[in-house]
């Protein structure tokens, strides 16, 4: 969770250091991961609160920006003069990510709130990330960007961060990853670069693979999120990541393994 819209502080003005602002007037996103969501845990949200920053300069900023969980719109904010607590409610909408997306203008927000009922809340399986460390390579490098910036731990978007990878073609590209044993894949969870290129991304596909034989997992599409999850859902030791349209830039790639749950067997009653 971003630290200045998801730190418990709803102080609405820019002096109490807790409202977040991107960088420009593009095409802006602010986005809460709940616990779980890369290993696929879905959550029935009943409604998203949306505070707003109260400094006459920018309060407006807010106008038209729309509310995501995963990729259902919530709702729309409508600029209210003097009001700073803007609820929307989504009615069980299942999710593992709220976005607050805004086009055109900055995003100025100083808290979003998740509410889920109780009674209704998942269980968060333990999960690790097996790609951690591990040996990476990739069919070329450019700019510096080696493959064992994806696996570092750092997830900085930026490429000033030198933590992301980066191929010296536009075309047939491939980045792996060897796992230390056979695991149990949920997902791959893809970081992708933010400070320009984003949609390069678009249309890569994710492999795994166990021995000599591979399997595709999923392709990553673009939708300007900077966190991208493809289920897998399948055993496997090594991990591929393919773009064959654009260049291939990963900033942090995480192969996210659960222990795998014994199908429930139904005893016939004599």
């Amino acid at each position: 969770i971003n630290a200045e819209y998801g730190d418990g502080n709803v102080g609405p003005y820019w002096s109490s250091a807790s409202c977040y602002h991107t960088s420009n007037t593009g095409a802006n996103e602010a986005t809460i991961s709940l616990p779980g969501w890369e290993a696929g845990v879905k959550y029935p949200i009943t409604s998203i609160v949306v505070y707003n920053r109260a400094d006459s300069c920018c309060d407006q900023r807010i106008d038209q920006a729309t509310v995501y969980v995963d990729d259902q719109q919530c709702g729309q904010i409508k600029f209210s003069e003097g009001l700073t607590r803007y609820s929307f409610e989504c009615n069980g909408a299942e999710g593992g990510q709220v976005t607050l997306k805004h086009n055109g203008q900055y995003i100025n927000v100083c808290e979003i709130e998740v509410l889920v009922l109780k009674e209704d809340l998942p269980t968060i399986p333990v999960s690790k990330n097996v790609a951690l460390g591990r040996p990476a390579s990739q069919s070329s490098t450019g700019w510096n960007g080696v493959a064992s910036r994806a696996v570092d731990g750092n997830t900085n978007g930026q490429w000033s961060g030198k933590s992301c990878t980066h191929s010296s073609s536009r075309t047939n590209n491939k980045w792996g990853v060897e796992l230390a044993q056979e695991e149990y894949v949920k997902s791959v969870v893809i970081y992708n670069r933010i400070d320009c290129c984003s949609d390069r991304i678009d249309g890569a596909k994710v492999w795994i693979g166990n021995g000599e034989s591979w399997e595709e997992c999923g392709t990553g599409t673009y939708t300007g999120a900077s966190v991208i999850s493809v289920p897998c859902n399948a055993n496997g030791d090594a991990i591929a990541i393919t773009n064959d349209n654009d260049y291939l830039t990963l900033c942090e790639v995480q192969v996210i393994s659960v222990e795998q749950e014994n199908p429930s067997e139904e005893m016939d009653e004599e």
